[in-house]
């Protein structure tokens, strides 16, 4: 064997291994970046530098919030909430209402978090965010503890 077949052979080799090596990584990176978004959806396009910064805020904040709750359901209500509302009515008739809480808009950060309109549902599992979008009805809630359930 000639010396510059045994060299083309060592650069192929160590060519598999960095694209190995790398591929690795990316997936790690993929990994990091699903556990920290927080529920927010992927981007469609590239981002600014300005909505990279507010979506790491966002998913920094959501990720605060899910490490408080752990694992249940939280649903942020305006003042348009009241005792006798139909989304009070379904929080009540859960089967396992300890998982349930509800915080006033006045509570948290609204514009950090990403919240748009009350009332708005996050489902933490285990310290992740796996879902937040605003509600319209109690149906919309029995669908989302359905999808996650």
């Amino acid at each position: 064997m000639s010396f510059e077949l045994a060299a083309v052979i060592v650069v192929a080799a160590l060519a598999v291994a960095l694209g190995l090596v790398c591929y690795h990584l990316l997936g790690r990176l993929e990994m990091l970046e699903r556990s920290v978004q927080g529920g927010l959806e992927p981007p469609s396009s590239r981002l600014s530098r300005e909505q990279f910064e507010r979506r790491f805020r966002a998913a920094h904040a959501r990720s605060t919030l899910a490490s408080e709750i752990h694992t249940g359901v939280l649903l942020i209500v305006g003042p348009e909430h009241a005792a006798d509302n139909e989304l009070a009515g379904t929080i009540e008739h859960l089967s396992r209402p300890d998982l349930f809480s509800t915080r006033s808009i006045e509570n948290v950060d609204a514009e950090i978090l990403g919240i748009t309109t009350t009332p708005y549902l996050f489902v933490v599992d285990e310290g992740r965010v796996r879902t937040a979008h605003p509600v319209a009805s109690s149906g919309d809630i029995v669908a989302a503890l359905k999808h996650f359930a």
